[in-house]
């Protein structure tokens, strides 16, 4: 990162066949002949001085919204301060305060570190409604929020037939298809409002995690898992995947409830196992 003006010196040495200039930087070809060798030398110093005035507007630029972030944070920091002292027992993050999440609840860490990274946001101005189910559309949105990948994608002749251009989810699951992280049913829609199970979850998350070229290679037996039987075929290397890395567990001793809707709790807390194992 540059931090201060810069400024660029180049020093020009003719070349002994007469064919252009070079510098330290680089080499620099132009025709033939001292003439040639002089307007290379000239331009290289025009290109120079454009490079550092680009440079200076760029640093007043980061500056400015370095300053403005700083001060949006102190303003958040405080108003955190002052709605924590009016709700002592519950949630107050990103200066607001969510009524529904309990400081003795299981999920209140994972929550709280789920939307100061603004993967996931409440439902309304002050619930988070931990418990509600999460969409397929939900949570492929998330995911693709925590890729940071902004590219562009041009819509596939084959995009599933219940995702229309538009929608909030529609970037999203063009680019979760596009990048191989989502299928469909059979009927080639893609599901967007179904709530999503604990199988699809981990497949999903196995999916993105290839797609982010992280480790794959870790199993975990499921045998001591009744239901671990119950699994989909494209859900049992996912799962074992997901065990191994602590990424999920069973809700009991001896289940995973796999056909189980997730919560976005459950979420929430997948998520962040998943950002702890590969991300930090």
């Amino acid at each position: 990162m540059v931090v201060a003006d810069t400024t660029l010196y180049a020093k020009w040495t003719k070349n002994s066949t007469g064919g252009g200039s070079s510098s330290s930087g680089g080499s620099h070809s132009g025709s033939s002949g001292h003439s040639g060798g002089s307007s290379g030398g000239s331009g290289g110093g025009s290109s120079s001085n454009k490079t550092s005035e680009k440079s200076k507007e760029e640093l007043a630029k980061e500056k400015a919204e370095q300053e403005k972030l700083a001060k949006e944070k102190q303003s958040i920091a405080q108003l955190n301060k002052e709605l924590q002292k009016q709700y002592p027992n519950n949630l107050v993050c990103n200066g607001k305060v969510f009524l529904d999440v309990q400081k003795t609840a299981w999920y209140y860490d994972v929550i709280q570190s789920i939307i100061e990274k603004e993967l996931m946001t409440g439902v309304s101005e002050n619930k988070f409604e931990p418990e509600a189910n999460t969409t397929r559309a939900m949570l492929i949105t998330v995911l693709h929020r925590m890729s940071k990948d902004e590219s562009k994608l041009d819509a596939k002749d084959e995009l599933f037939t219940d995702v229309k251009h538009g929608t909030w989810y529609y970037d999203a699951v063009l680019w979760g298809q596009a990048k191989n992280i989502i299928a469909g049913y059979d009927d080639k829609s893609f599901g967007v409002n179904d709530n999503i199970t604990r199988e699809q979850l981990v497949s999903i998350l196995y999916r993105y995690a290839q797609y982010k070229n992280y480790d794959m290679t870790a199993r975990a037996d499921l045998d001591k898992y009744t239901d671990a039987s119950d699994l989909a075929s494209y859900a049992l290397t996912p799962m074992q995947w997901a065990v191994q890395n602590g990424l999920i567990k069973g809700t009991t001793d001896t289940s995973l409830a796999v056909k189980k809707e997730a919560t976005r709790a459950e979420i929430a807390t997948i998520l962040i196992n998943f950002i702890k194992r590969f991300e930090e």
